[in-house]
């Protein structure tokens, strides 16, 4: 059950990255994220191997996450360039957001796995505080 809630959690960010923040980008809301997890690690980890540990992961995360706006921008301009082509078949389109689809599902599974890592590698009560109530790690 657990499992499947870091999932929802994860794929409910992914949504939310995709169809973008309006108060700042979704770059911006990545490194806010990472920098506020980092935080709450280096607070509440006492174990400086873990915690070493723990940032090391919010680090990739981090960058799959760049990569990860930087292709949804690529994609969704050819969106528009296709859109705009009177000439161009449907499914050239539909193959731009299938492929928006798949690069979208695979950041949300790699933002569960994330998740299950951290808290693999955290005590509970480390846990909770790094997570909180507003399960920040699958806003990451």
């Amino acid at each position: 059950m657990k499992v499947r809630l870091c999932s929802l959690a994860a794929l409910l960010f992914a949504v939310g990255v995709l169809s973008g923040c309006k108060s700042m980008t979704s770059a911006e809301a990545t490194l806010a994220a990472g920098e506020e997890v980092r935080a709450l690690v280096t607070e509440n980890v006492a174990d400086t191997v873990k915690a070493k540990q723990l940032i090391a992961l919010v680090d990739a995360a981090e960058l799959d996450m760049k990569a990860f706006v930087e292709e949804r921008a690529m994609i969704n301009k050819k969106i528009i360039e296709k859109n705009a082509d009177y000439n161009a078949n449907r499914a050239d389109m539909q193959k731009l957001y299938d492929d928006l689809n798949d690069k979208s599902k695979v950041m949300a599974l790699k933002l569960a796995q994330l998740h299950i890592d951290m808290q693999k590698l955290s005590t509970p009560e480390e846990w909770k505080k790094i997570a909180g109530n507003k399960n920040r790690i699958g806003g990451l």
